[in-house]
């Protein structure tokens, strides 16, 4: 079975197609919210060293990530919702929504798929936190405790540069979509629930038109069930366990279909990078794919408080410790990363380079 949702939605009777396309909207208003001009992105040292230098992020195939309840949420958050719905959306819709939801149904969206109509999603994770102790735990692990940076974004800059950058290598199969991990519960009803009541009248309407069908012509209501299918995987991506709220996670998701990733990885053109490839990471075989960006698009950087170690070996002599004198304090970590950036082509002042406001505790 495809689940590449445009497979669906392309073979709509035009009334259907206009209805499921204003619902999928809506749900997606939902995620892509407004808040937060910037995103930052965190890494360890070496991490962001290859950023920088290459003006190129790694997005993770989605099925690799690493929490155990990654996209798996949602399935008990759909059957929890279409319960409620149940006196508001069509008989027939239900018990079909119901058989929809069966979890053997879903093993793609936590072992991806080896169908070649099928989509697979790479992310790039994000966040609205500036300065956050548990992020930087977490994402910045390095070699020997060199500490990690974050990488400040403007988020629609750097969406639109994907756009600009990548748009000649994968052409027309890429699509990027972005927005918050939505971590509350009702908020996630909420979601859901107003997408498959948009989409009730969708069923009316294709549940019409198979009656008046003649056999040989392809069941309205099997396309839009196939496309909710596809509407629920990508959902999936955007929902996280409650206990991750703290992260304040933004993601973007670049999404390429599986019969077009050989193409990305087989390359051998004199110049041409490849652009689908697999790592060792984690103990485990991580496929991947590259997304350049413009350096317009960096708005900032911040060390982690592990930077703070190196406080006691700045390379300002005894003699220059004496404000009188008229010197110039600096920080040389600080000075080498704004060196970096410039040497790079990237336009920051010095004051955009900044240190994590945490203290350290050894």
């Amino acid at each position: 079975m495809q689940y590449r949702e445009e497979e669906f939605t392309a073979r709509m009777q035009h009334d259907i197609q206009k209805c499921y396309c204003r619902a999928r909207s809506r749900m997606c208003s939902e995620i892509e919210d407004g808040k937060g001009k910037k995103i930052f992105h965190y890494t360890s040292a070496e991490g962001f060293y290859n950023i920088i230098r290459n003006k190129q992020f790694f997005l993770t195939d989605v099925a690799f990530l690493n929490d155990s309840t990654e996209m798996a949420n949602i399935i008990t958050v759909f059957q929890m919702t279409i319960k409620k719905l149940r006196s508001s959306l069509d008989a027939e819709f239900y018990h079909c929504l119901i058989d929809l939801l069966e979890r053997d149904d879903f093993d793609y969206l936590f072992f991806g798929s080896e169908e070649l109509d099928s989509q697979r999603y790479f992310v790039l994770a994000c966040s609205y936190e500036k300065d956050s102790l548990n992020l930087w735990n977490y994402y910045t692990k390095g070699n020997e405790n060199d500490g990690g940076y974050n990488i400040a974004f403007d988020k629609q800059e750097l969406v639109d540069s994907f756009e600009t950058c990548n748009r000649s290598f994968y052409g027309d199969d890429m699509s990027l979509s972005f927005g918050r991990i939505v971590y509350d519960e009702k908020t996630k009803i909420y979601i859901i629930s107003s997408f498959l009541f948009d989409l009730n009248e969708a069923w009316k309407m294709a549940k019409k038109q198979d009656e008046t069908n003649t056999p040989e012509k392809e069941s309205q209501k099997k396309l839009l069930l196939g496309a909710i299918k596809a509407a629920i995987r990508w959902l999936s991506i955007f929902f996280k366990h409650e206990c991750f709220a703290i992260e304040r996670e933004y993601r973007i998701i670049l999404a390429l279909p599986n019969s077009k990733l050989t193409k990305y990885c087989s390359c051998r053109e004199p110049g041409v990078e490849r652009l689908y490839k697999i790592r060792f990471t984690n103990n485990m075989f991580t496929p991947y794919v590259k997304l350049g960006f413009q350096p317009s698009g960096v708005k900032g950087v911040c060390m982690s408080p592990l930077c703070e170690k190196y406080v006691t070996e700045y390379r300002l002599r005894e003699e220059f410790t004496n404000t009188d004198n008229g010197m110039e304090m600096r920080d040389v970590l600080q000075y080498g990363v704004h060196e970096f950036l410039r040497i790079h082509g990237y336009d920051l002042k010095y004051s955009q380079i900044q240190r994590s406001e945490i203290p350290l505790r050894f």
